[in-house]
């Protein structure tokens, strides 16, 4: 929580940046293709569910070089990642089934975001303003709740036995009311909704070997989609 809170205030305190080149492939995750316009609406939503409007606001891509804020830095790379996490999550849980989600839960969590704001117009013209739409909230908030699903359902018994956790190889697995301008009102950072607690080391172990094991690329320094090196996002840690 205060690595979440830090991060909101070094978002709601960065200064303009520089705009970006959208619709460019940034990373290659489960063999999927994932734009820089993909990544930065899922970096924002991801914000904007824990820390709000004022921190997703001024989330941007990762942005190695010159002039760049080190912190700010390090902040957009853990936000990348994730990103990466939860489509890596996601990756098993199609491979190996998980309970479907129900509407109403779904229904609960989206109420519970649109109720931080004055009105559902004013949900509505956040979203517009990351770059995404209510159809891009509801297919990422169904994403994240059949993640903790099978999350809960699969790393909490071995968690409890102490059980060597084992991922399988990915590559021999079939990949099977007021005006829409008006201003929100903004929640408080600790009002967050309620989200896996993705800093266990049970949970950090299993994704450090689902990235060892998949073919994970990220846009590199040099322009390029480079490997995701074991360790790197560990060295990083959790967002």
């Amino acid at each position: 929580m205060i690595g979440t809170l830090v991060g909101a205030v070094l978002l709601c305190l960065a200064a303009t940046a520089t705009p970006q080149p959208l619709d460019r492939v940034v990373a290659v995750v489960e063999r999927e293709a994932v734009t820089a316009s993909q990544m930065l609406r899922e970096m924002r939503l991801g914000v904007l569910l824990r820390a709000g409007l004022c921190a997703a606001r001024h989330v941007q891509l990762p942005r190695p070089g010159a002039g760049v804020d080190p912190a700010a830095e390090v902040l957009a790379h853990q936000l990348q990642d994730h990103v990466i996490d939860q489509r890596l999550v996601l990756g098993q849980v199609r491979r190996q089934g998980a309970a479907a989600v129900g509407e109403a839960e779904l229904a609960q969590r989206q109420s519970a975001l649109y109720g931080r704001f004055d009105s559902r117009a004013a949900a509505l013209a956040a979203l517009a303003e990351l770059g995404a739409s209510e159809a891009d909230l509801v297919a990422m908030l169904r994403r994240d709740l059949a993640n903790e699903r099978f999350l809960h359902s699969r790393l909490a018994p071995r968690a409890a036995v102490g059980a060597r956790l084992e991922v399988p190889d990915p590559q021999g697995v079939e990949h099977g009311t007021r005006e829409a301008g008006e201003a929100a009102r903004d929640p408080q950072p600790d009002a967050a909704l309620p989200t896996v607690a993705l800093d266990s080391e049970v949970l950090r172990a299993w994704l450090a070997q689902l990235r060892q094991h998949g073919e994970t690329r990220v846009l590199g320094a040099n322009g390029r989609l480079e490997l995701l090196r074991s360790g790197e996002a560990e060295a990083r840690g959790p967002w």
